[in-house]
């Protein structure tokens, strides 16, 4: 599984590394906390929420945060990439022009 497999660009290539590192990190995170989370609700003494549960869910915004670092990367690739077909397709149509 790669994240943004569809994204290509021929100038932001570390900041697209980046965000997919990023989107990986955030996927183990998640499943970390969730497997820590669950784990401690199963295994407290009172068959319910105890302190460590309750700081895995402090977790969670962590998650979150590094999915939308991600995806902001990744949208910046990506309107970089549009932005320079664009261009090259315009200056391609002017040179042809003259």
């Amino acid at each position: 599984m790669k994240p943004y497999k569809n994204i290509k660009t021929k100038h932001l290539g570390l900041l697209l590394f980046s965000a997919r590192c990023t989107a990986v990190l955030g996927f183990l995170a998640l499943g970390l906390t969730l497997i820590l989370f669950i784990f401690s609700f199963v295994s407290s003494p009172l068959g319910g929420i105890s302190l460590s549960s309750i700081s895995f869910v402090t977790a969670i915004p962590m998650t979150i945060g590094l999915f939308g670092c991600s995806g902001v990367m990744a949208a910046v690739v990506a309107l970089e990439e549009g932005y320079r077909q664009r261009t090259e397709l315009l200056l391609d149509a002017k040179s042809s022009s003259n």
